[in-house]
């Protein structure tokens, strides 16, 4: 089953080892990219992966 393309914000946070409310922090300073889909936050997994 292959790897879905973008992660949440609770699977960010432990891929990077982070607490939720620092990846929140980190997306407002512009350092980590994402997307907003119906109010959510999405993380492209190429992008976190680099």
């Amino acid at each position: 089953m292959p790897l879905p393309a973008y992660l949440t914000t609770a699977e960010v946070a432990e891929y990077l080892r982070l607490k939720e409310r620092k990846v929140y922090d980190l997306v407002s300073q512009g350092v980590i990219p994402c997307v907003r889909v119906t109010g959510k936050l999405l993380f492209p997994r190429q992008r976190i992966d680099l």
